[in-house]
């Protein structure tokens, strides 16, 4: 068997991987040609079809001929002439893709579209954000919901009181105005690789892989554990200079729980229950068993994302004492350092506004309604009512013989 490539056979960003997977196709027979391309083939005819018999390789100056019994080939995505047509004959703007604007809006206001077909009119000079850099889910729920809030009867009739010759056409001119919509949702690689490795990649989108590099990435941390070769696989966590997860991937021969590890993304080391100081102490030799633990538990639960965004306008929110909120408070400090480290005073400053704060109060209450909501869920976490159920057994034993209450031997 035979797999022909312009670049390696495998390439990934971490160098023990692409070595693991390599080593396997070539432990597999598979004989790989780097760098050739394929130029022509020789076809032969049998009794109903032809069938290609031999391929015609060249690399550089020199050609070769091989033996062809099936052809799969993995080029680039192109647009098929079908498809071509079609676009052309509906009068739609065809730019070596769809063009359309940020409402998702071909040239044609009653004609949408999104994906990987499509990308923006250059006038936006947006070529690096189009939908094929973004993750294909979180664009196609935008568009979903741009679609609802124009076919909504009652969005509707709320926009037509405000404008008697609203259309889709007059939706279409002020779009000129919009910017490109934000998607913020990782990109994701999942997939079964030679040698029984299963492998998992998640990484931001193209726009904050760029901001997040514009800074110093000298603060930086990758946390390892294992290898490709280890009997517990290789996990590596990329913390960015906020101390938020930025990547994570991830190879091993074993079953892993994928939903599980995608959900760390995103998140605050803090909040993976000081990861890194744990790392950093040598507590943490595998990284899959961690989250495993019973503590991780609520991250992985789907309410836990509506609880962040709950605490999230808590801390937007301003309070009758200061004008400001705390979130402007953080801002405020990291403008003035650079962003860079918080400095230790502007830190003192904003935990003690926070300590006793009605913020404190707030987050706290929101926490404990979601454990108790939750409890079914997350038994191993002590709510409020498990601990006040805890203490009427213990009263009920109290007259019991077996329960001898601990007293204090004074001298």
């Amino acid at each position: 068997m035979s797999v022909i490539t312009r670049r390696k056979s495998f390439k990934c960003h971490v160098i023990q991987i692409e070595e693991a997977v390599t080593n396997a196709i070539d432990e597999a027979g598979v004989t790989v040609l780097s760098g050739w391309d394929l130029v022509d083939w020789v076809l032969e005819e049998d009794e109903n079809d032809f069938f290609i018999e031999t391929l015609i390789l060249e690399h550089k100056l020199e050609r070769k001929e091989l033996r062809c019994d099936v052809l799969f080939n993995f080029r680039g995505k192109t647009i098929n002439l079908d498809t071509f047509l079609a676009i052309c004959q509906a009068g739609l703007v065809f730019d070596e893709s769809l063009v359309i604007d940020p409402e998702f809006r071909t040239n044609d206001p009653f004609i949408f579209a999104a994906g990987t077909i499509t990308k923006y009119s250059r006038r936006f000079y947006a070529d690096e954000l189009s939908h094929k850099h973004q993750n294909l889910v979180e664009v196609g729920e935008r568009l979903g919901k741009k679609l609802v809030d124009i076919l909504e009867p009652k969005n509707y009739n709320v926009e037509k009181k405000h404008s008697s010759t609203h259309s889709p056409m007059t939706e279409a001119v002020s779009a000129l105005d919009a910017v490109i919509p934000v998607f913020r949702m990782p990109i994701i690689t999942y997939c079964k690789l030679p040698g029984g490795f299963i492998y998992l990649n998640e990484h931001a989108v193209l726009i904050f892989s760029f901001v997040f590099q514009h800074f110093s990435c000298s603060q930086d941390l990758f946390l390892i554990t294992g290898s490709p070769v280890s009997e517990i696989g290789y996990f590596r966590i990329h913390l960015n200079q906020f101390e938020t997860v930025e990547t994570i991937t991830c190879l091993s021969k074993k079953e892993f729980e994928i939903e599980n590890i995608i959900a760390i993304w995103g998140k605050h080391e803090t909040l993976l229950n000081d990861l890194k100081l744990r790392f950093k102490s040598s507590t943490i030799p595998d990284l899959y068993s961690y989250f495993r633990e019973p503590w991780a538990a609520a991250l992985f639960l789907d309410r836990f994302d509506c609880l962040r965004v709950e605490n999230r306008a808590t801390l937007l929110s301003s309070t009758v004492v200061c004008g400001d909120t705390l979130i402007d408070d953080c801002v405020k400090a990291f403008v003035k350092s650079k962003w860079e480290a918080m400095r230790p005073e502007d830190r003192e400053k904003i935990e003690a506004r926070y300590a006793g704060s009605v913020y404190q109060e707030e987050l706290e209450n929101s926490l404990v309604d979601f454990l108790q909501y939750s409890e079914s869920q997350l038994p191993m976490y002590a709510n409020p009512r498990f601990i006040r159920n805890l203490l009427d057994e213990v009263e009920n034993f109290k007259g019991d013989p077996l329960f001898r209450k601990r007293t204090s031997n004074s001298n």
